[in-house]
């Protein structure tokens, strides 16, 4: 009768202990879920807030993780390019052994395309106006294609680096027809 009593003391400990963890996890996981629907529905500034959230009070590193990822690509969605570009850089040196860096340095190349300027017919061309947004992708695009040449991101990458230096290509002609 001990030895029964015992075991179910143990096994009773054992699952109250175990539960709220696991009840926490799959709420995160659900949290996390509901934002990545969010995302997915073009909803970029509620699912830029959830991911927010979820960042700064998950205690799973797993979600917090990819919490963080989403963050940024919430806010590529969203058109806020700079505060993107911050949260890659973040997600980078955070984690920087994560398989998803490619995602990441290829997001932040995107984000810099975003924020270079572009042919409007009121304004002067493109390529006459500040290439520093062309150039930081560059830099960027290179870094992907060196660092992770076999990876998806890289696929997509290396056609935006190509068409990223022919722009950077007619800047440089325009200086140099000009000097």
């Amino acid at each position: 009768l001990n030895r029964l009593l015992i075991a179910l003391l143990v096994l009773g400990g054992c699952a109250t202990t175990g539960t709220p963890k696991l009840t926490e996890a799959a709420r995160e996981m659900g949290k996390y879920e509901k934002a990545m629907e969010e995302l997915l529905s073009d909803n970029g500034h509620e699912a830029s807030n959830l991911f927010a959230n979820l960042v700064e009070s998950s205690s799973n590193p797993e979600v917090a993780n990819l919490a963080m990822l989403r963050l940024g690509d919430s806010l590529f969605s969203d058109s806020r390019y700079r505060e993107a570009i911050e949260v890659y850089r973040e997600y980078m040196d955070q984690y920087e052994s994560s398989k998803n860096i490619p995602h990441a340095l290829y997001m932040t190349g995107r984000c810099h395309l975003e924020l270079a300027p572009s042919d409007i017919w009121i304004l002067p061309p493109a390529f006459e106006r500040e290439q520093t947004s062309f150039n930081n992708a560059l830099d960027i695009f290179r870094q992907l294609i060196l660092t992770y040449p076999d990876s998806f991101p890289t696929l997509k990458g290396r056609a935006l680096y190509v068409s990223t230096s022919e722009k950077s290509c007619e800047y440089k002609l325009y200086v140099a027809d000009y000097y």
